[in-house]
Formats: structure tokens, sequence, C-alpha cells
């Protein structure tokens, strides 16, 4: 796998470039579909919220009315409930809210598919390493001897 901003050659487990630092999360098809059906069950989950939030504070409000309930208490119960689901209601969208942005990020990680090598970009040459300084460079040239007294008994 190849960088798309600088086409170095970069490992598959990597997530940002070594050289220029690009993220290259791949597209994963995986992620994608379970993060889609994530949203589908939360949508789900917020059509019967609403569904049993406005039945049950519409037929709560009637059974206490013909239970014979004051007005006071019946504005109370409804007051309450509402406040119920709409702070319910109010989280869900949160979250749905945040799984569309984790969709949104997954689906804009994607990578280009891998090109014929006939529609690559011809090879840049890039300046090669300099050779190292030799360890003996700016020492003598020659050795000068070394005389050994020899020890006379």
């Amino acid at each position: 796998m190849y960088c798309q901003s600088c086409g170095i050659a970069i490992g598959p487990s990597m997530r940002f470039c070594n050289r220029c630092g690009t993220s290259v999360v791949a597209h994963d098809p995986v992620e994608t579909g379970r993060l889609e059906k994530r949203l589908d069950d939360y949508l789900d989950g917020m059509f019967w919220i609403t569904a049993f939030g406005v039945g049950l504070t519409g037929g709560g409000l009637l059974v206490l009315k013909k239970a014979g309930f004051s007005e006071r208490f019946l504005l109370a119960f409804l007051i309450l409930s509402a406040t119920a689901f709409l702070i319910n209601f109010a989280l869900s969208l949160w979250v749905v809210r945040g799984i569309g942005k984790s969709l949104k990020e997954v689906k804009t990680h994607t990578l280009p598919s891998p090109a014929d090598t006939s529609e690559l970009e011809p090879m840049k040459i890039l300046p090669g390493l300099q050779p190292a300084a030799s360890v003996t460079e700016n020492t003598t040239r020659s050795f000068e001897p070394i005389y050994n007294k020899r020890n006379s008994d």
C-alpha cells in the first residue's frame, strides 16, 4: 500500500504516513456496515420512543381524567410526562448525531482504488544519500615505524 499524498510505501497496519503525516486509514466496509446497522437501530428506537411517549401521555391523561383527578394534577402529569419524553428523545438524537459523525468519518477516510501500473506517474528521483565520511580521513597517511629496544642480557 502507498500513501495517497506522497507515494511512499506504508504498512497495512499504519494509520498515518511516516513521511508526510497524512491519515491513511482505509475504508473498512465491515465497520461501515456495523455503524449503519447501529444507526438504523437507533432510528427505529426513536420511532418507538415517539410512538409510546405520545401514546402514554395521551392515554394517561384520558385515564386520569376519567378517574376524576383535578385539572392541576392532569397538568402536572402532562408536564412531567412530556418532559421525560423530550429528555429521552433529545438524548436519542444526540446519540444518533454521534453515530452519524462516526459513519461520516469512516466513509471519508477512503483510499483510492489500487491503480494499474500503466496509470502511475513517472517515478520521482529523490536525491541520494551522501556517502559517510571515512574513518581514516584527516589522519596520517603513513605509519611511523616503531623501534623496539631489545633487551640485551
